[in-house]
């Protein structure tokens, strides 16, 4: 037995934080925990040690944010908001305006009977305190529930604008989008990405993942959006022997696709979700990332943790589009070191000065070593046409996300936690946090697994 690190954990039963420990033993990565009520129990993490303890080698120094909700630490998770702890600003900040939803699916993070939401005029106090921590707004989210239901939803993109986010998305199901005109045109004209719940393209496993057969519907949506120039990107949550066998298709149509991004999340075993799952049925990290290299486009060794993060929480690819149908990895396209120092504690590449100019040096080097007779005249043309582009300026961040619309595509997976494998050490690394309308910044994973002793 190897031990990795000692933390804490989470009793499914009492409801309290129990001391564990994360350890190598007959070639698995287990986490090990010990309440004095209800024993040990023991959870996997990842099958492949050596591929955990290489992830280790992605961790780089935390951003700290200007400021905090909670003035000292008093337990965890009583004091969270950010406490003094907490060792990461926030990447991804989650606005959760409506509980209401018009679906019943068997994979939701929310409790059955779960309670929450933001009025338009809390929702501006709470941006106003995030850029008081963090400086600037880059990105956001809006959540729910169905946040396409609320019924000042427009209001709360507006808001979003006039408080100088960057970058909103919108977690959706979809169903409104299909239904309304002028929703979609809403989103096409403030450049707002749907964030579009795509799990299958079997309906039987939709049923069984959503409530309800809805394969059609989403495809006919994916066919509106891309011809109302909607920009959008796809969300599958992976449940093992139930939609796992299709992602690498997932991922293949993704590339073929007009959509921005593609994030898969195993399942968590938490809300609804817990009742209608088990720990059995969440996908390790390493075999998320195996399933999606088994892909056309994605080659073994893009996906790499995130290094503002915990490595067991989140992996990222990021592909430059060199044309129709071929996608270079930014990690191969900058060099791995490169790649490091221009993606973390970022939302995405290339947004900063610092980024931006790593790129801009890179694209001038390809264009001062392509041989202009071979016949990658594709690549060519793609890499004069931004250095055109870039020449003699700093983009905005507002103007980098439009011009990356047009030249990367990204892949992510997000490995939510749920009582079976919480862990302090990845979740005081947490970097998505969900705006509380108090002017908390709760973390995801303490609100999902723990959000009873939150005061919600």
């Amino acid at each position: 037995m190897r031990l990795f690190s000692i933390t804490t954990g989470w009793c499914r039963q009492c409801q309290k934080t129990v001391p564990a420990r994360t350890i190598e033993d007959g070639g698995r990565i287990w986490l090990e925990r010990f309440c004095p009520d209800h024993g040990p129990l023991r959870t996997l993490i990842e099958h492949d040690p050596e591929r955990y303890s290489q992830s280790l080698a992605y961790v780089k120094p935390s951003l700290n944010p200007a400021g905090r909700w909670a003035p000292s630490f008093s337990g965890c998770p009583q004091s969270c908001g950010l406490c003094p702890e907490h060792r990461q600003h926030t990447c991804l900040p989650v606005a959760e305006i409506t509980d209401q939803c018009d679906l019943k699916c068997p994979i939701c993070l929310k409790p059955k009977k779960a309670s929450f939401g933001l009025t338009p005029e809390e929702f501006r106090r709470t941006l106003a305190k995030l850029a008081d921590y963090e400086g600037s707004l880059t990105l956001l989210n809006l959540s729910g529930g169905e946040p396409t239901l609320h019924p000042r939803f427009g209001e709360f993109i507006e808001i979003a604008r006039q408080m100088g986010v960057a970058q909103t998305t919108v977690s959706t199901n979809g169903l409104k989008l299909l239904a309304d005109p002028n929703l979609r045109a809403l989103l096409a004209r403030t450049r707002t990405v749907a964030a579009l719940q795509f799990d299958t393209f079997d309906d039987q496993v939709c049923q069984k993942l959503r409530g309800r057969r809805l394969v059609s519907e989403k495809m006919r949506l994916i066919e509106l959006l891309e011809r109302e120039d909607v920009p959008y990107s796809l969300t599958a949550v992976a449940v093992k022997d139930v939609n796992d066998g299709e992602l690498a298709a997932l991922a293949d149509f993704f590339f073929s696709s007009k959509a921005l991004s593609l994030m898969i999340q195993p399942v968590a075993v938490t809300g609804a979700a817990g009742d209608s799952f088990g720990p059995e049925n969440r996908l390790t990290m390493g075999e998320t990332i195996d399933a999606l290299e088994s892909t056309s486009f994605i080659n073994q060794g893009d996906l790499v943790p995130l290094a503002c993060s915990h490595p067991r929480c989140a992996a990222s690819a990021y592909y430059f589009k060199a044309s129709e149908t071929r996608f270079v990895s930014l990690k191969d396209f900058l060099g791995q070191q490169e790649y490091l120092d221009v993606t973390v504690n970022r939302s995405f590449p290339g947004i900063d000065s610092q980024g931006h100019q790593a790129i801009k040096n890179k694209l001038y080097d390809i264009w001062a070593n392509l041989d202009r007779n071979s016949d990658d005249s594709a690549l060519l043309d793609r890499v004069r046409t931004f250095l055109r582009r870039i020449e003699g300026r700093t983009l905005t961040e507002a103007e980098a996300f439009e011009l990356g619309r047009e030249a990367v595509k990204s892949v992510f997976i997000h490995s939510l936690m749920d009582e079976y494998c919480f862990d302090l050490d990845r979740l005081i690394k947490c970097c998505n946090h969900y705006l509380r309308a108090d002017g908390r910044l709760v973390p995801m994973c303490a609100q999902n697994v723990t959000g009873a002793q939150l005061a919600l």
